[in-house]
């Protein structure tokens, strides 16, 4: 398996598909992951993760960030992507309210067991929100935006992010 790899990654050198991640700071001092694959002329940018906890569990292990990708002279629209990380069962995570009780656009784009020790497991959802600035504008209260994960289970996870890691990426990805 290891000469598998080696081999792998040798052929990636020989033919520049090699990955480069570099950090900028934007103007509001968030500093951006910006990830340039220039074989597959594709650039990620990535803000810092927001760290939250869904409910009853005392995990705090789910994540969420802004992000926008760059492929040839295509951008993507901003999105906020991550994953809610629980224990237990699993909860089906299908739709999400902003802070007030209006739809947000998300789409769950996965879910696996993260790992299982005796009789617990721990799950993961993996979600895309599309965000406009006008929800932005419109939702986000106190320097953060909110969003609301509703579950077939009756339980919720509240995902809040820094408004300056949205602009940041913004800013960046220009």
């Amino acid at each position: 398996m290891k000469v598998l790899m080696i081999a792998a990654a040798v052929a990636a050198l020989a033919t520049g598909a090699v990955a480069a991640e570099t950090k900028v700071t934007a103007s509001n001092g968030v500093k951006v992951s910006v990830n340039a694959d220039q074989f597959a002329a594709r650039t990620a940018y990535t803000s810092p993760k927001a760290i939250f906890q869904a409910e009853g569990e005392k995990i705090q292990d789910s994540e969420a960030f802004a992000a926008k990708v760059r492929n040839a002279d295509d951008m993507s629209a901003l999105t906020i992507q991550g994953r809610i990380r629980y224990a237990n069962r699993w909860r089906y995570y299908r739709n999400a309210v902003f802070k007030g009780g209006d739809p947000a656009p998300v789409e769950i784009t996965g879910r696996d067991v993260a790992t299982c020790m005796t009789s617990t497991c721990i799950f993961n959802e993996r979600f895309v929100i599309d965000i406009t600035p006008e929800q932005i504008a419109k939702y986000a209260e106190g320097g953060n935006l909110s969003v609301q994960f509703r579950s077939e289970t009756g339980q919720v996870a509240v995902m809040t992010i820094p408004v300056s890691y949205l602009e940041a990426v913004q800013e960046v990805a220009r």
